[in-house]
């Protein structure tokens, strides 16, 4: 099925025999949620900078209806999990005098 996110809401079903005849007046309606990765992690920021040390934080993005597990935190090309829905991480272990590209993923 290709559903999409905005493919969400109530559906009513009724079932049917082969020449299209209602075969129970009774019907059912369910609710279907579309459930999709999670947005990415918008306003990261450096709260701290260090010598040796950054401390960064950023702002929780949309879920699209599936909790988020946690992030990835992309340093260079070293990749650490952080593995809740907290949205600060501290970068340790840095060198001073070195430039360095930080980028964050969420995931469920």
């Amino acid at each position: 099925i290709n559903a999409i996110f905005n493919d969400s809401g109530s559906y009513y079903c009724v079932a049917t025999s082969a020449a299209d005849n209602v075969v129970d007046a009774r019907s059912n309606t369910s609710y279907v949620t579309v459930q999709d990765v999670p947005e990415g992690p918008v306003d990261l920021m450096a709260i701290e900078i260090q010598s040796r040390f950054i401390v960064i934080n950023w702002t929780e993005p949309h879920d699209n209806n599936a909790p988020i597990s946690g992030y990835y935190i992309f340093v260079n090309n070293i990749t650490f999990m952080h593995p809740n829905n907290q949205t600060e991480y501290n970068i340790t272990e840095l060198s001073p005098y070195t430039n360095y590209t930080i980028s964050v993923l969420a995931f469920n």
